[in-house]
């Protein structure tokens, strides 16, 4: 019988609330804050978005780690057959129910929309997933039969080019043409693989202190950039970020933010054996259980409840806000995920 590991259930509740924050939180509209000028009121919006930039990240390296060693549990047709079932016909559905509901590509055609990543901005991850999936055969093969020099060779030529690159071209000024040379996975493969060898190796102590110390450092890093290049100068053209931050330096694509999410991971899975003591163990599953379903329906809920929460709230402390709105969006997720998934047919689309 498979071990269950209590830390990848813990990981995927921890970072489905953190991308309720991000979206919610994270939003200088959705809080109402001054964006155009540095305030303490805007603290509120830019924290969040470094802080809790780690939620899709993480939710990549869980799925290297589970999926990258497929062949274990059955032939590539099955693979392919469950991706399928439990991500694109969800995601597909949920998409054209977006579609019809939110209106919000006016003059463009379903199709047009769903291929621009247009309809619902929160799902631009299931195109990075669903690359990675499609990539899966290939690279499940060089996990099971390169050595572990080799396969970090690849782990580090995969940094170089989808991390470090585009945060030197960012820093310099200048675009770079090896950006794009190393196409196989996605964008975020560096964060598949890592999840994978991370999972499946035990790290000395002392690569974890060194893991640890990077990751603290480039979050103090991240923050201080941001946070001083935003008060400095609020709006800098070349870097193209709407709400006015200096995103380059949180982006969950560079290697800051890199650091600092397999940090996470990696002091995540060395509390395995702690989690397992904890008395409530045995819910983290059943929680874990319906975090895909708050995925898929939080945007729905942020479009519906967030306006009543705004009038609600509005006038509250920008504090409380930043916290409430979040909590309230993910119970209520929670709970609509629950109540659906009692519908017979609903195990299709909220798998």
């Amino acid at each position: 019988m498979k071990k269950r590991y209590y830390f990848m259930d813990l990981m995927a509740i921890v970072s489905s609330f953190a991308v309720v924050m991000l979206h919610t939180s994270g939003s200088a509209t959705g809080l109402k804050v001054v964006v155009n000028r540095f305030t303490p009121d805007g603290l509120w919006s830019i924290m969040p978005n470094i802080l809790f930039a780690f939620a899709v990240p993480i939710f990549f390296m869980q799925s290297g780690a589970k999926v990258l060693n497929y062949r274990d549990r059955y032939d590539t047709k099955t693979f392919f057959t469950k991706r399928v079932s439990k991500v694109v016909v969800p995601f597909t559905f949920w998409s054209i129910l977006g579609y019809i509901l939110f209106k919000a590509v006016q003059g463009s055609n379903f199709l047009q929309s769903f291929l621009a990543e247009s309809i619902i901005g929160p799902y631009w991850f299931f195109y990075s997933i669903i690359a990675f999936y499609l990539c899966v055969p290939v690279l499940s093969l060089l996990v099971q039969y390169v050595s572990d020099r080799l396969l970090l060779y690849l782990i580090g030529l995969v940094i170089f080019f989808k991390s470090v690159l585009p945060l030197a071209a960012v820093i310099f000024g200048q675009s770079m043409p090896f950006l794009n040379s190393l196409p196989l996975g996605g964008g975020y493969l560096q964060y598949f693989l890592l999840g994978w060898y991370i999972a499946n190796h035990e790290l000395s102590g002392k690569k974890r202190k060194w893991i640890y110390m990077l990751g603290i450092g480039m979050l103090a890093l991240e923050i201080a950039l941001t946070l001083g290049l935003s008060y400095q100068t609020p709006r800098l053209p070349y870097y193209d970020y709407s709400p006015g931050y200096i995103k380059n330096f949180y982006d969950i694509a560079n290697f800051p933010e890199l650091c600092v999410v397999v940090a996470l991971f990696t002091w995540l899975k060395q509390s395995e054996e702690k989690i397992r003591s904890w008395n409530f163990k045995d819910q983290l599953p059943k929680a874990a259980g319906i975090t895909f379903g708050i995925y898929l329906l939080h945007p729905f809920v942020i479009f519906y409840l967030l306006p009543f929460l705004q009038s609600w709230l509005g006038t509250s402390p920008v504090g409380v806000r930043c916290l409430a709105y979040p909590i309230v969006i993910y119970l209520v997720s929670a709970l609509l995920t629950i109540i659906l998934r009692k519908i017979p047919s609903a195990k299709y689309v909220l798998p």
